[in-house]
């Protein structure tokens, strides 16, 4: 039989007060960022509710380890039992926060015309729905037996079951934040460096299902603070892999200039179709008034896209009839600017 060591309540306040204070403050920065160069978003809010659900984890943790000849204010036991559930709450929210943030963010970069963009809005109804339960399955475990609230230190025994359906829940959700966003880029073109740096944007979602191993196998020992400690470093890696997408990228174009922000606000595209069938989209930023003349072979199947992107968003699709005649179609677009952000999406990976 394994014992584990309990750690000390300073060694559990100075670790988890480290690696949440870490991911809040790139939080706040990631905020800041966007909001001055007025791209929020939806990732953007959900990156908002998991900072605030990272301060309540932080409250709850330091009242919960407050316990008499300990301080500072030597909390009453009632105070702890309602700081585990602060503590147990809020390390679900946080995590699961963090999540909604990262599919958001990926879901801002794929076009609408795409399939892969209905997956993605179909994973982020999928992630609310394990959130929900897993804080349906926790709430139920912990008042259904109330004999823990007056153990001298409070803690539920979550069991088996909580963490087995952790453990699922990260693998899919984790696994799905990694595959989309690599699918998405297998379709664009970039540079080697730029798709490098990418990758492991999004490759580092998976470090949240390394740190969920962990903190499951300590679910299921008796060492309360060290499932405590576990369950605080893995919100703060969601919380900071939330962060790295926007704050990477930033740095990424300080250091490496001309590099354009991947990023631009959703339906900011550019369709453009030409004479041997082949489509080519460009994700272009916002700004200025053009018109965009396409030219393209006749084809029945294929069809016109413009977008009005910042005041009235207006999309028109067109079928163009007539096999073997060429057509000209002019697109007025507002507030678009005609120097793509992006490189092309090929025809192939336009549907797909």
């Amino acid at each position: 039989m394994v014992h584990w060591v309990q750690p000390t309540t300073t060694t559990n306040r100075v670790v988890s007060t480290l690696l949440l204070g870490i991911g809040q403050l790139l939080t706040i920065a990631r905020l800041v960022v966007r909001y001055r160069s007025r791209r929020m978003w939806l990732d953007d809010a959900w990156a908002f509710v998991a900072l605030v659900c990272a301060f309540m984890l932080l409250i709850g943790m330091w009242i919960r380890t407050d316990v008499p000849g300990t301080g500072p204010l030597n909390q009453p036991r009632d105070a702890r039992v309602v700081a585990y559930w602060m503590v147990a709450l809020s390390f679900t929210n946080t995590l699961w926060a963090s999540r909604m943030s990262i599919i958001f963010a990926v879901i801002r970069l794929i076009p609408p015309m795409m399939r892969l963009r209905r997956i993605s809005n179909i994973s982020a109804v999928l992630f609310i729905l394990m959130w929900i339960g897993l804080i349906i399955q926790k709430s139920y475990i912990c008042v259904s037996d109330k004999s823990w609230y007056q153990h001298a230190v409070p803690q539920c025994r979550l069991g088996h079951g909580v963490a087995i359906n952790e453990l699922i829940t990260d693998a899919i959700s984790d696994l799905l934040l990694a595959a989309i966003p690599i699918r998405l880029l297998q379709g664009v073109s970039l540079q080697s460096d730029q798709r490098k740096m990418l990758y492991v944007i999004f490759g580092s979602s998976l470090l949240i299902t390394l740190v969920s191993i962990v903190h499951a196998v300590f679910v299921l020992g008796p060492s309360g603070l060290l499932e405590a400690v576990t369950a605080q470093a893995q919100a703060a890696t969601a919380l900071i892999v939330a962060d790295i997408g926007v704050l990477g990228s930033l740095a990424y174009r300080r250091v490496r200039q001309g590099f354009r922000d991947f990023d631009s606000k959703p339906y900011t595209y550019e369709l453009s179709i030409h004479t041997n069938a082949s489509i080519h989209l460009h994700r272009v930023p916002r700004g200025t008034t053009h018109s965009t003349r396409l030219q393209f072979a006749g084809d029945p199947e294929l069809y016109s896209w413009s977008n009005q992107d910042d005041h009235d968003t207006i999309t028109e699709r067109t079928r163009l009839p007539s096999v073997g005649q060429v057509k000209t179609l002019d697109l007025k677009e507002s507030s678009i600017s005609s120097k793509p952000d992006l490189d092309n999406v090929t025809a192939k990976n336009l549907m797909t």
